[in-house]
């Protein structure tokens, strides 16, 4: 055999190898692998980890790009990501861990167990409500300096209510204060110290922690958190290049039960796993945390204990983000189904739970869809119409939001939703579905809208008496 031969023949067993390969690589295609990867490409997300717990076993555990972009180090399951205020799920689990011993109830005033640290103007706030977010406790300080949550009572104590307890749901850091104090008083050490001891110890959580970063003067000093990611925003350029930029936002003791705490996608799945198996948690005391309180008028609130509840895909769900993005924990009750998503990007919106969850939950069977109402202002839906485009095509019009709106509707929506918005894509069609008229001239309208995307979106807007957007709100359907 010629040597030419030779080497016709070992290229063509070479490309043969490389194509039972690739045909094995596209066999095992993951397409949450595949999902995660567009976005992080499309929304300049450096880093992504991800952990699906399915009855007590964790099904995936990955980790995809960069944790540190200055080192140019790898992601692994491991790195540590800030929760942000998804750590309160995990302040719910230290918090029913008391009610479980017995040491306390959810229905207790707050003030049988701060006795002095309590004002009369607390007596209807109930441990249940702090965690709820429905105390009416402010988040306003005043003027105190406030370095611990005992001296975050002292001050909030000081303060009027924000309104009546128990009669709407406000979402803020007041009442995890109180909580945290009121943790810290019944378990007899330091809050941090008992997740530590409580939670993270027994599950092997190794990687969590808070780093009780603290300015001194002009310098700011904080704990070393092994595997910690750097976390990014994207600033995007007028010229159409952008650049990433080192963020950091501080979580300062005092508010630790509210946001602050580092874990990786291996912690949370053993803590996942242990609420499905019940080796914290006892069901009753684990469904007791899932259960939203009733408001004075018998509706429903928003918040379980620690847990913000809703519905998806037609199934029953708790979860929480941070960040608003940099972490997004989604439970399916019913199904013992929980998925995490942690990202080191903060230019982001929390949905890339959903996303994962759309590539394993089925979606819900098919109903007929509400019929469309006539349309006696297709003008005002023209201009919501073009609204959605313009938010799928990068571009937020303010003409059509109301003046005092615009500051924080806009500025939310660009730093934060557009991602979402472009992976919905520009709305195909824009149906009314009802038109609520108030009194002074208010209306509420709500529509369904299909997207390129591919999934049907049911859209409210509050629209003042000028014809001006107040308010609006996006529910996947």
């Amino acid at each position: 055999m010629t040597t030419t031969r030779r080497n016709a023949r070992l290229a063509a067993a070479a490309l043969a190898l490389l194509l039972v390969a690739t045909a094995a690589a596209v066999a095992k295609a993951d397409p949450i692998d595949d999902y995660l990867r567009a976005e992080m490409a499309r929304n300049h997300i450096p880093a992504v980890s991800v952990a699906v717990v399915r009855d007590g076993r964790v099904v995936k555990l990955k980790a995809y790009g960069k944790a540190n972009l200055e080192w140019d180090a790898p992601a692994t399951p491991e790195t540590a990501f800030p929760l942000a205020s998804a750590t309160k799920p995990l302040t719910a689990t230290a918090l029913m861990l008391l009610v479980q011993d017995g040491k306390l109830s959810l229905d207790d005033p707050v003030g049988r167990h701060l006795r002095d640290d309590a004002p009369a103007a607390w007596d209807r706030v109930t441990v249940r409500r702090l965690a709820s977010h429905t105390s009416g406790i402010p988040d306003d300080f005043g003027q105190a300096s406030v370095r611990t949550a005992a001296e975050g009572v002292a001050a909030l104590a000081k303060r009027p209510l924000d309104f009546a307890p128990g009669t709407r749901a406000a979402y803020g850091l007041g009442g995890y204060v109180v909580l945290q104090h009121l943790i810290e008083r019944i378990a007899g050490m330091p809050f941090d110290a008992f997740l530590r001891e409580r939670v993270f110890a027994p599950l092997g959580m190794r990687g969590a922690r808070f780093d009780n970063a603290a300015d001194s003067g002009p310098a700011r000093a904080a704990d070393l958190v092994p595997r910690r990611a750097g976390v990014y925003e994207w600033s995007p350029a007028d010229s159409g290049g952008g650049a990433q930029r080192n963020f950091a936002f501080p979580f300062p003791a005092h508010g630790h039960s509210a946001g602050g705490l580092y874990a990786s996608a291996a912690d949370l799945a053993r803590w996942a796993a242990a609420l499905d198996t019940g080796r914290l948690l006892a069901p009753a005391t684990r469904d007791l945390m899932w259960t939203p309180g009733r408001l004075a008028d018998g509706t429903e609130a928003p918040f379980a204990v620690g847990w913000a509840v809703g519905t998806y895909r037609g199934r029953r769900t708790v979860g929480h983000s941070g960040g608003p993005a940099l972490a997004d924990v989604l439970r399916f009750v019913d199904d013992k189904l929980t998925v995490v998503v942690l990202a080191n990007q903060q230019r982001m919106y929390p949905y890339l739970a959903q996303g994962v969850a759309d590539r394993i939950v089925p979606a819900p069977p098919a109903t007929q869809d509400p019929a469309p109402v006539a349309d006696a202002d297709p003008e005002t839906t023209a201009s919501l119409f073009a609204l959605l485009r313009g938010f799928a095509e990068g571009r937020v019009d303010p003409a059509p939001i109301a003046p005092d709106a615009r500051p924080s509707l806009v500025g939310m929506i660009e730093n934060f939703a557009m991602p979402w918005f472009r992976a919905l894509g520009p709305p195909r069609s824009l149906a009314l579905l009802s038109d609520t008229r108030a009194a002074d001239g208010r209306r509420v309208r709500r529509y369904r809208a299909r997207h390129d995307g591919g999934k049907p979106v049911l859209w409210k807007f509050d629209i003042d008496a000028d014809g001006r957007i107040v308010s609006l709100s996006p529910t996947p359907e």
